[in-house]
Protein backbone atom coordinates (compact mmCIF):
# COMPACT_ATOMS: atom_id res chain seq x y z
CA UNK A 1 0.00 0.00 0.00
CA UNK A 2 1.43 3.41 -0.97
CA UNK A 3 1.53 6.51 1.16
CA UNK A 4 -1.72 7.77 -0.35
CA UNK A 5 -3.49 4.53 0.56
CA UNK A 6 -2.15 4.72 4.10
CA UNK A 7 -3.42 8.28 4.48
CA UNK A 8 -6.81 7.31 3.07
CA UNK A 9 -7.10 4.37 5.47
CA UNK A 10 -6.12 6.45 8.49
CA UNK A 11 -8.39 9.31 7.44
CA UNK A 12 -11.27 6.92 7.02
CA UNK A 13 -10.67 5.52 10.49
CA UNK A 14 -10.73 9.00 12.01
CA UNK A 15 -14.00 9.85 10.29
CA UNK A 16 -15.89 6.75 11.45
CA UNK A 17 -18.32 7.12 14.30
CA UNK A 18 -18.17 5.02 17.45
CA UNK A 19 -21.18 2.95 16.37
CA UNK A 20 -19.75 2.09 12.96
CA UNK A 21 -18.89 -1.54 12.44
CA UNK A 22 -15.89 -2.28 10.30
CA UNK A 23 -15.54 -5.25 8.03
CA UNK A 24 -12.58 -7.59 8.59
CA UNK A 25 -11.02 -6.22 5.37
CA UNK A 26 -11.31 -2.65 6.62
CA UNK A 27 -9.76 -3.58 9.96
CA UNK A 28 -6.90 -5.36 8.20
CA UNK A 29 -6.32 -2.36 5.95
CA UNK A 30 -6.28 0.06 8.90
CA UNK A 31 -3.90 -2.14 10.91
CA UNK A 32 -1.56 -2.44 7.91
CA UNK A 33 -1.64 1.33 7.41
CA UNK A 34 -0.79 1.96 11.05
CA UNK A 35 2.03 -0.60 10.94
CA UNK A 36 3.49 0.99 7.79
CA UNK A 37 3.11 4.46 9.29
CA UNK A 38 5.32 3.37 12.20
CA UNK A 39 7.90 1.86 9.83
CA UNK A 40 8.08 4.86 7.48
CA UNK A 41 10.99 7.25 7.93
CA UNK A 42 10.90 10.92 7.06
CA UNK A 43 13.91 12.20 5.15
CA UNK A 44 14.76 15.91 5.06
CA UNK A 45 15.70 17.37 1.68
CA UNK A 46 17.05 20.94 1.66
CA UNK A 47 16.30 23.38 -1.14
CA UNK A 48 19.09 25.94 -1.59
CA UNK A 49 19.76 28.64 -4.15
CA UNK A 50 22.69 29.03 -6.53
CA UNK A 51 24.08 32.53 -7.31
CA UNK A 52 22.36 32.33 -10.73
CA UNK A 53 18.99 31.92 -8.93
CA UNK A 54 18.55 28.28 -9.82
CA UNK A 55 17.69 25.72 -7.15
CA UNK A 56 19.39 22.61 -5.88
CA UNK A 57 18.19 19.91 -3.57
CA UNK A 58 20.51 18.26 -1.07
CA UNK A 59 19.77 14.99 0.68
CA UNK A 60 21.97 13.67 3.48
CA UNK A 61 22.32 9.90 3.09
CA UNK A 62 24.26 7.38 5.17
CA UNK A 63 26.89 7.50 2.37
CA UNK A 64 27.14 11.31 2.40
CA UNK A 65 25.21 14.22 0.89
CA UNK A 66 23.65 13.92 -2.56
CA UNK A 67 22.93 17.11 -4.51
CA UNK A 68 20.60 17.42 -7.48
CA UNK A 69 21.31 19.07 -10.79
CA UNK A 70 20.19 22.72 -10.95
CA UNK A 71 16.42 23.27 -11.20
CA UNK A 72 14.74 26.35 -12.63
CA UNK A 73 11.24 25.82 -11.21
CA UNK A 74 10.32 25.21 -7.59
CA UNK A 75 7.46 23.06 -8.89
CA UNK A 76 10.12 20.48 -9.83
CA UNK A 77 11.41 20.29 -6.23
CA UNK A 78 8.78 17.84 -4.92
CA UNK A 79 9.11 15.23 -7.68
CA UNK A 80 12.90 15.54 -7.65
CA UNK A 81 13.01 15.14 -3.85
CA UNK A 82 10.87 11.99 -4.08
CA UNK A 83 13.17 10.57 -6.77
CA UNK A 84 16.26 11.30 -4.67
CA UNK A 85 14.75 9.64 -1.59
CA UNK A 86 13.67 6.62 -3.64
CA UNK A 87 17.16 6.29 -5.13
CA UNK A 88 18.82 6.59 -1.70
CA UNK A 89 16.46 4.37 0.31
CA UNK A 90 15.13 1.96 -2.31
CA UNK A 91 12.17 -0.12 -1.15
CA UNK A 92 12.40 1.08 2.45
CA UNK A 93 9.29 3.15 3.24
CA UNK A 94 10.51 6.74 3.26
CA UNK A 95 8.90 10.08 2.52
CA UNK A 96 10.66 13.34 1.73
CA UNK A 97 10.27 16.45 3.86
CA UNK A 98 11.35 19.51 1.89
CA UNK A 99 12.83 22.52 3.69
CA UNK A 100 13.81 25.75 2.01
CA UNK A 101 16.00 28.72 2.76
CA UNK A 102 14.83 32.25 2.05
CA UNK A 103 15.84 33.36 -1.47
CA UNK A 104 18.89 35.56 -0.79
CA UNK A 105 17.88 38.14 -3.41
CA UNK A 106 14.49 38.86 -1.78
CA UNK A 107 13.76 40.59 1.52
CA UNK A 108 10.67 41.63 3.44
CA UNK A 109 8.97 44.85 2.24
CA UNK A 110 10.88 44.71 -1.05
CA UNK A 111 8.92 45.87 -4.16
CA UNK A 112 8.52 43.18 -6.84
CA UNK A 113 6.83 42.59 -10.17
CA UNK A 114 4.60 39.52 -10.15
CA UNK A 115 5.26 37.81 -13.45
CA UNK A 116 2.52 36.45 -15.67
CA UNK A 117 2.10 32.72 -15.23
CA UNK A 118 1.45 30.34 -18.09
CA UNK A 119 -1.93 28.66 -18.01
CA UNK A 120 -1.61 25.04 -16.96
CA UNK A 121 -3.36 22.62 -14.66
CA UNK A 122 -1.96 24.24 -11.51
CA UNK A 123 -2.43 27.93 -12.22
CA UNK A 124 -4.64 30.36 -14.01
CA UNK A 125 -3.40 32.71 -16.72
CA UNK A 126 -2.84 36.14 -15.25
CA UNK A 127 -1.35 39.43 -16.31
CA UNK A 128 1.71 40.90 -14.66
CA UNK A 129 1.12 42.86 -11.50
CA UNK A 130 3.26 44.41 -8.78
CA UNK A 131 3.44 44.47 -5.02
CA UNK A 132 5.74 43.98 -2.06
CA UNK A 133 7.14 41.05 -0.12
CA UNK A 134 5.29 40.44 3.13
CA UNK A 135 7.24 37.37 4.25
CA UNK A 136 8.27 33.83 3.41
CA UNK A 137 6.23 30.64 3.76
CA UNK A 138 7.46 27.06 3.12
CA UNK A 139 9.64 27.96 0.14
CA UNK A 140 7.11 30.46 -1.21
CA UNK A 141 7.06 34.23 -1.01
CA UNK A 142 4.04 35.96 0.54
CA UNK A 143 3.37 39.04 -1.58
CA UNK A 144 0.86 41.86 -1.12
CA UNK A 145 -0.41 42.47 -4.66
CA UNK A 146 -1.33 46.13 -5.19
CA UNK A 147 -1.49 46.05 -8.99
CA UNK A 148 -4.29 46.98 -11.35
CA UNK A 149 -6.30 43.81 -10.70
CA UNK A 150 -7.33 44.67 -7.17
CA UNK A 151 -5.48 44.47 -3.91
CA UNK A 152 -4.89 41.10 -2.34
CA UNK A 153 -2.16 38.78 -1.26
CA UNK A 154 -0.79 35.49 -2.42
CA UNK A 155 2.07 33.06 -2.13
CA UNK A 156 4.33 32.90 -5.18
CA UNK A 157 7.31 30.84 -6.20
CA UNK A 158 10.46 32.99 -6.24
CA UNK A 159 10.80 32.48 -9.99
CA UNK A 160 7.43 34.22 -10.49
CA UNK A 161 8.77 37.44 -8.99
CA UNK A 162 11.02 39.99 -10.67
CA UNK A 163 12.94 42.15 -8.22
CA UNK A 164 15.22 43.70 -10.85
CA UNK A 165 12.66 45.60 -12.91
CA UNK A 166 12.24 49.26 -12.06
CA UNK A 167 8.76 50.32 -11.04
CA UNK A 168 7.17 53.65 -11.92
CA UNK A 169 6.80 56.43 -9.35
CA UNK A 170 3.04 55.76 -9.29
CA UNK A 171 3.57 52.06 -8.61
CA UNK A 172 6.07 52.80 -5.82
CA UNK A 173 3.58 55.25 -4.27
CA UNK A 174 0.84 52.58 -4.30
CA UNK A 175 3.24 50.12 -2.66
CA UNK A 176 4.16 52.67 0.05
CA UNK A 177 0.45 53.35 0.72
CA UNK A 178 -0.25 49.62 0.95
CA UNK A 179 2.60 49.10 3.41
CA UNK A 180 1.34 51.93 5.63
CA UNK A 181 -2.22 50.55 5.54
CA UNK A 182 -1.17 46.95 6.30
CA UNK A 183 1.21 47.99 9.08
CA UNK A 184 -1.44 50.28 10.62
CA UNK A 185 -4.03 47.49 10.50
CA UNK A 186 -1.55 45.06 12.07
CA UNK A 187 -0.79 47.48 14.92
CA UNK A 188 -4.53 48.04 15.56
CA UNK A 189 -5.21 44.30 15.66
CA UNK A 190 -2.36 43.63 18.07
CA UNK A 191 -3.39 46.45 20.44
Amino acid sequence: MGVEGRQDALYGADELGEDTELSPEQLTQIKAAIRQERDTITVRVRLTYDPDRRYRLTLDTPDGPVTSEPLTRTADAGPTARQMVQAAYGDRPAVSYLTSEVPPWLSEKQPVVILAQDADEDSEMREESFGWVGGFVDGGVYVYDVGDFGEGAGIYAPEHLDDRRELTAEQLTRIAESKREILKRTEEESA
